[in-house]
């Protein structure tokens, strides 16, 4: 008898021993796991954010998530479910919650993502909720990273000039912008211009001054009086030529309003928005008027004083797609289109752009107030840019040659260039705004942060966030 009870109390002791390292196991793996669910809260945020970068409105990249306009904030609940292949339950009788909370989604500020975790055991004697909390912190990527970018060739002749200044320094759009201009503190040497082209020569800088640096994909760098990334800088710098550039030309999604103005010819003066010129009805959900040329419709401009005007505080965006390898804007003489302070103009199109004559005229001090994207698939697409006003810009053309004369009596390009090949003619000083680096428009976004957030104090930050 006391035999088998030292045998009962040491199977006893055994099989709770078991039990509580059975609980212990299964706590692990459901803490293990939680981190996983936080994780597929992550990615359902991130790819919203793709989605907004890619050129859909915030609104309908969001579908499905709480939003609140005011904060820039949205949040949603995914739970588990033993049916679903999605979020299937951790285990038998195992559930999970995921509350994420996302702080600027349509890339307002510095964007932010928190997700908490939740798995409830089958029973209370197996513990409390395993709670998990996973934050990353986000920046767009941007197409313009990079003053000069081309897949094929850069080929300069005479005395261009490269260099930078940031019309954003405090990344804060509330506060005013800053021109560019030669005084300390402005000017900077922070302009790359690359080539993902292997071949020697692929670069060809004749006799031109960049201050930043520059890059091939492989094949030697011609030509160049001074490249350093010293504004004091003289010759060649080694250490600012490489042979290591990548680049990646991703196509631009072309805007689908729920609004759209049908527009006519033009081929006088015409002030947008505005009759008749299609239409003055402004795309609700993002503030914009949107123009579509089909086919057979175009700008064409020259001579005269004949203009086009972007009226102050509007936003315009031409769509012009049914025109490869035909024109499809045409300025030249003594014509003009002027992007006056306060207003934007982007342009989607696959024709060929001329802006010669008196050129494109910004106001503003900003070249993301003025955005051309070259939206052809093919090699083919030309856009030359010249005139007598400074030009002020941005242009996304991976499939176009990009010719800059000059830059008119004031020699100066402000903006970035990224296309198939790049040609600049005369004494032109092309100056890159780095502000540039945080336009997002199609590029996807970046990671800056991305780590568990494992202390009370990192967690209570979120815990009035996630209680919804």
């Amino acid at each position: 008898m006391l035999l088998a009870g030292v045998i009962g109390i040491s199977l006893a002791s055994y099989l709770k021993l078991s039990i509580t390292s059975l609980r212990a196991a299964n706590r692990s793996f459901y803490a293990n796991s939680s981190v996983d669910y936080a994780e597929i809260g992550i990615e359902r945020a991130m790819a919203c954010f793709y989605s907004v970068s890619g050129g859909t409105a915030a609104a309908n990249a969001w579908t499905g998530w709480g939003l609140d306009t005011t904060t820039k904030v949205a949040t949603r609940t995914f739970l588990s479910s033993s049916s679903s292949t999605t979020y299937p339950n951790p285990g038998p009788n195992i559930t999970a919650a995921i509350r994420v909370y996302v702080r600027g989604y349509d890339f307002t500020g510095t964007p932010i993502i928190v997700s908490k975790a939740s798995i409830t055991p089958s029973t209370p004697t197996d513990g409390p909720a395993i709670n998990k909390f996973v934050k990353v912190t986000l920046r767009p990527r941007s197409l313009f990273a990079n003053g000069l970018v081309s897949r094929n060739t850069i080929s300069w002749t005479g005395n261009p000039s490269a260099d930078s200044w940031n019309s954003d320094p405090d990344n804060d759009t509330t506060t005013a912008a800053v021109a560019y201009s030669t005084a300390a503190g402005v000017r900077a040497a922070n302009c790359t211009i690359g080539c993902v082209a292997t071949a020697n020569g692929a670069i060809d800088l004749a006799t031109g001054k960049v201050y930043g640096s520059v890059a091939s994909g492989g094949g030697t760098v011609s030509g160049g009086s001074v490249i350093s990334n010293s504004l004091t800088g003289t010759g060649i710098d080694p250490n600012c030529v490489s042979t290591d550039f990548s680049a990646s030309f991703p196509t631009v999604a072309t805007p689908t309003p729920t609004t759209v103005n049908t527009a006519t010819d033009v081929s006088g003066t015409m002030t947008y928005p505005s009759l008749p010129a299609g239409g003055t009805a402004m795309n609700a959900s993002d503030n914009t008027y949107y123009y579509n040329f089909g086919l057979g419709t175009n700008i064409d401009i020259n001579g005269g004083g004949k203009n086009i005007q972007i009226t102050a505080g509007n936003k315009v965006v031409f769509i012009m797609n049914n025109h490869s390898g035909v024109p499809a804007i045409d300025i030249g003489g003594n014509a003009y289109l002027t992007v006056n302070a306060g207003a934007s103009l982007t342009i989607y199109t696959n024709g060929n752009l001329t802006m010669a004559g008196n050129g494109v005229v910004n106001s503003n001090v900003q070249p993301s107030s003025c955005l051309i994207y070259g939206t052809r698939t093919t090699a083919g697409q030309t856009i030359t840019v010249s005139g007598n006003g400074q030009l002020k810009a941005a242009v996304y053309a991976p499939n176009a040659t990009v010719t800059a004369n000059g830059g008119g009596s004031s020699g100066q390009i402000q903006g970035s260039i990224v296309a198939n090949s790049i040609v600049m003619h005369g004494g032109a000083d092309f100056h890159y705004d780095e502000a540039l680096r945080n336009l997002s428009a199609g590029a996807g976004v970046g990671v800056t942060e991305w780590r568990e957030l494992q202390t009370a104090t990192e967690r209570n930050q979120y815990s009035t966030e996630l209680d919804f």
